[in-house]
Formats: C-alpha cells, structure tokens, sequence
C-alpha cells in the first residue's frame, strides 16, 4: 500500500508544481494576452488531478483484492479446519471486520470509477452517496485520503483475525506426531 501513497503524493506534489508554474507564467505576462490563453493548461491540469485520485482509489482497492486473494490461496493449501474457518472469516464475517463498510465504499467507487465516472448502484446506496445517484463522482482526492487510513485498519485487522484461527489451529507436525 506504501506505493499508492508513494504515488498519490508524487502525484500531488506535480499537481501542485503545475498549478504555481502557471501562476508565474499568468503573473509574469501581464495584462496583454487574452483571457482564455491558459484555459487549456488549467484544464489539463484540473484532469491530471482528477485521474490521479482515480487512480490511487483504483490502486488501494486493488491493494485489498490483492491481500484476500493470497490469504485465500494460503489457507486453501491447508488442510485443517481450524484454517478452513479462515475462510469464513472472509467469506461470511467480512462485515464484523473493522472499516469493512469503507472498505465496501471503497469497492463501489472502484466500479463506479471504472464503468461510468457517476454514482450508481451499489455506490449510490451507501449513506455518504444517498440522493446522488447520476451525479459525477467530484473531486475524489478527499474520498481517497479519507479511505486510505481506513483500507489499512481493515487490512491489520483481517490479518489478527486470520493470525488468532492460524495460532489456534494446531501444526501439521502436531497432527503427524499423535498418529
């Protein structure tokens, strides 16, 4: 997850660059040159951010997909049932997890990023998204900052659940030894 931090705040920092070049360009020119001569270079600018927060919503839930598809391959290749509870835990307590509900925000913005750019479905059913269905989805740079602290809890705590149901589920060798 570091390097979609790592990412969003490169991001920011070029946007910010970006934005005081043009500040210099528009300061230093004066008021000889047209109105509309820097209207492109601001909107070029104003779409580098929005794509930038997309793509960091886009890369933090692929963060999440990513940790529960290994933790999944891990526990199919054990054979107990003490780990095959594993799978519940992700399977049918995912929602006891904490942060589970952003985390499952953060799987709709996901879609919603990558089919329309609006709010629909599932994402328009959430509180935070209620009575803005069709809308644009707007500056999704608070959504992620908001998100981000969030998807890292839910990832520590997935992991002390699966931890406690490995430590509690007896060793392989153990099993071997009383045979």
């Amino acid at each position: 997850m570091r390097t979609i931090e790592d990412f969003f705040d490169r991001s920011k920092a070029a946007w910010k660059k970006g934005h005081q070049d043009l500040e210099k360009i528009a300061a230093s020119s004066g008021e000889n040159v047209p109105d509309d001569w820097l209207v492109d270079d601001v909107a070029q600018l104003e779409e580098f951010a929005w794509l930038y927060s997309e793509f960091a919503i886009i890369g933090l839930w692929r963060c999440i997909e990513l940790y529960v598809a290994r933790a999944k391959k891990h526990i199919r290749r054990h054979k107990q049932s003490a780990m095959r509870a594993a799978l519940d835990i992700i399977k049918d307590e995912k929602k006891k997890i904490c942060c589970a509900q952003s985390v499952d925000e953060l799987r709709c913005l996901n879609n919603a990023i990558k089919h329309r750019r609006r709010v629909q479905g599932e994402l328009a059913e959430l509180p935070r998204w209620k009575n803005k269905e069709g809308d644009k989805l707007g500056d999704l740079e608070r959504h992620y900052l908001r998100l981000q602290p969030l998807a890292k809890r839910y990832l520590e705590d997935l992991t002390k659940r699966l931890k406690k149901v490995k430590n509690s589920s007896p060793s392989p060798t153990s099993q071997v030894s009383k045979t």
